[in-house]
């Protein structure tokens, strides 16, 4: 069996470490963005673990505005066109520790080919102390440019949030952006990765990312870079590390 494998970070995100840890963010295993998923699939069925972790700033008139962002997923593709994970955030705000949990799924609607982009259809969802379920229609494509190749992807999230709080307690709002991304291999082993997606009614600022993935070995990944999940007045500073779990040949 083929030993391959780019485990990596993220945020999510989420769905975490996320914009959405609302939306998984940066939690879509080796098969994502930091933020976003993408059409494209894990290469292999070994089983994925990750976490990551980073601060986001919220708009509060006085005390710690700073609050802290723990991820954790596992990642696994499942069949020829399907890949599943689940989530588990644990969200610091104020020294109170919240917990969310939750999962995602993508099915890969169209392979890539030379004259086309694979297309493929995702969701998540998670509860707990963040309620927010999104769904993703997204295409990716490789362009093969010498020896640094580069990958774009264009994609449209809907997302519901149930955790907004007003003045009759906690209520729901649903709005639906585009969002890109680009990923440039600088080595083989190492990728300048950015993504934005348009500002929803819902968050603070536009969802970003931009950052590094790197690969040091066939079965573990680093991530650092700065994000903003839009829940944040700022963009910070994040870390995340992906573990690979391989079957013996």
């Amino acid at each position: 069996m083929r030993r391959a494998a780019w485990g990596w970070i993220v945020v999510v995100v989420a769905l975490a470490m996320t914009p959405r840890v609302g939306n998984c963010g940066g939690v879509y295993g080796p098969s994502g963005l930091f933020l976003h998923p993408t059409a494209y699939l894990p290469p292999d069925r070994h089983t994925t673990f990750g976490a990551t972790y980073f601060t986001q700033t919220r708009d509060v008139p006085r005390g710690d505005r700073s609050t802290e962002w723990v991820p954790i997923f596992a990642d696994q593709r499942l069949s020829s066109r399907v890949e599943g994970g689940l989530i588990y955030l644990h969200h610091r705000v104020d020294s109170d520790d919240r917990t969310s949990y939750g999962g995602f799924a993508k099915y890969q609607l169209v392979e890539e080919r030379p004259g086309r982009p694979a297309l493929g259809l995702a969701a998540d969802y998670l509860t707990g102390d963040l309620r927010t379920a999104s769904g993703y229609l997204v295409a990716s494509k490789q362009f093969d440019l010498g020896s640094h190749p580069i990958r774009a992807h264009l994609g449209y999230a809907v997302t519901r949030r149930s955790d907004l709080q007003g003045p009759s307690g906690r209520f729901h709002e649903t709005d639906d952006a585009p969002y890109a991304g680009l990923e440039l291999f600088l080595t083989p082993k190492l990728r300048l990765v950015g993504e934005v997606e348009a500002k929803m009614k819902f968050y603070q600022e536009a969802p970003m990312s931009v950052g590094l993935m790197w690969s040091p070995s066939r079965n573990t990944g680093l991530g650092i870079g700065w994000l903003n999940t839009g829940r944040s007045t700022s963009s910070r500073f994040f870390i995340g590390v992906g573990y690979k779990i391989k079957s013996v040949d």
